[in-house]
């Protein structure tokens, strides 16, 4: 079930790339994707803003770029899209809605029939086992790009290769992961009056890169949550004490996934 929507997934779905602190590279920082055919689009705000420091932007957010892989299109590389300006921010929920300027979705090869491939949202509350999946970029690499005329980066088993700037594509990993809903709380207390779950727990984690990208129903193919986060857990083993004869913690980093449920009403 999960091949026959993977492909509108793939085209809807991309790397959210910016400006490191010098700003002579680009770094992958999360993954996000189009709710519209308009050029709306969502990511988890933490991939956009840094909860260590009150939210600020992690870089200059006009200089946004969207980066897609397209090794299953026939091609060879990735294609880069646009900026994109921010229009809605939830970070007690970790969303953000952005939307692609105009002048640019006229000018995108992204578009399919005059529109961007877009995922629709549905407002269905997920079931406990009910099947979805993944789609992200969690193990990309550093986009390498530099003023000039060509660009000359050191390729694995390939040594120095020089390039035009405007053909030069990033290295990108997408993965798509089956996971079922585990629960639609994570605790007792984590959601709102109306009964709507704030999140859901996935039966396995999503790594770093993954944040911001879709869960999908594998039965419809419609979204219905965002990768939020991986939840690290700690377990007690009363056989090993510290100094102070208390248990020492083992820590499971990556047991199971927390994702935002896109049907919360704000």
């Amino acid at each position: 079930m999960i091949r026959s929507t993977l492909l509108n997934t793939k085209k809807s779905t991309f790397a959210i790339v910016g400006p490191t602190e010098n700003e002579k590279t680009n770094s992958p920082y999360g993954t996000g994707f189009f709710v519209s055919g308009d050029g709306h689009f969502v990511t988890a705000a933490h991939v956009l803003y840094d909860p260590i420091n009150n939210y600020n932007p992690r870089f200059d957010l006009s200089k946004i770029l969207l980066v897609r892989d397209i090794h299953d299109e026939q091609k060879v590389g990735n294609t880069t899209c646009c900026t994109g300006a921010v229009i809605y921010l939830d970070v007690n929920n970790d969303f953000v809605l952005l939307k692609v300027s105009d002048d640019e979705i006229r000018d995108t090869s992204w578009l399919v029939n005059g529109k961007f491939p877009h995922l629709k949202v549905s407002n269905r509350i997920l079931d406990e086992a009910e099947p979805v999946y993944s789609y992200g970029y969690p193990l990309s690499e550093t986009v390498k790009i530099i003023s000039g005329e060509t660009l000359t980066i050191e390729v694995e088993g390939q040594g120095n290769q020089t390039y035009p700037v405007h053909t030069f594509q990033t290295v990108l990993c997408p993965r798509t992961t089956s996971l079922i809903v585990s629960s639609r709380t994570e605790n007792s207390n984590f959601q709102n009056q109306n009964g709507i779950p704030n999140t859901y727990v996935l039966d396995k984690a999503l790594n770093y890169g993954n944040s911001g990208g879709p869960i999908i129903s594998s039965l419809t193919g419609f979204v219905h949550g965002m990768c939020r986060r991986f939840q690290p857990v700690g377990i007690r083993q009363k056989s090993l004490i510290d100094t102070n004869g208390n248990p020492l913690q083992i820590v499971i980093p990556s047991l199971y996934g927390i994702a935002t449920n896109l049907s919360i009403p704000s």
